[in-house]
């Protein structure tokens, strides 16, 4: 999709938005937060209605974004958790300036990438082009070596979401 028909979106709505047109059983619900040239944020709910942290996509990659659903019924009334949302600006590009925050403020991060792999880590190096992550095991969250992503390569990235929140209080 793109920015301006994002940008008609109503921010008070919860959505489904799909990002994956394999996997179209899988997608983000929540609150849209913020839009950028080619970002969005979204606050995103986990299917018990509990907020589950915040999700940086690609406007390219989504392909549909639903709202009223027979899904979204028993979410109409989740309000917005009004969690603390990364400060952004919208000079530069805006997944690295998300990423750096999260590594500014020693985040575990999900990252998927083009290859359909998730990596959790905690993000070590960060440059224009690669990224250095020290990797966590999502069963047991013990350290798994460093892993090296091209920055082109990530899909999307997640942050505070109730898996990540519970690695961090076991880490």
């Amino acid at each position: 999709m793109n920015r301006q028909q994002l940008e008609k979106l109503n921010r008070d709505c919860i959505y489904e938005v799909y990002e994956d047109r394999e996997e179209t059983n899988e997608f983000y619900m929540g609150y849209i937060k913020a839009i950028f040239k080619k970002y969005i944020i979204i606050e995103n709910y986990h299917r018990s209605g509990q907020f589950d942290g915040f999700a940086i996509i690609a406007n390219e990659n989504i392909f549909k974004i639903q709202k009223g659903t027979k899904y979204l019924e028993p979410y109409k009334n989740v309000k917005s958790a009004q969690m603390q949302m990364p400060e952004l600006s919208s000079k530069g590009d805006t997944l690295y300036n998300f990423l750096q925050w999260a590594k500014e403020n020693k985040k575990i991060v999900e990252l998927a990438t083009v290859w359909d792999e998730l990596i959790i880590g905690e993000i070590d190096v960060l440059d224009d082009e690669l990224i250095s992550m020290n990797v966590l095991l999502s069963d047991d969250f013990s350290p798994d070596g460093k892993c090296f992503i091209e920055f082109e390569s990530i899909l999307d990235v997640c942050v505070d979401t109730l898996k990540l929140r519970f690695m961090e209080e076991r880490c």
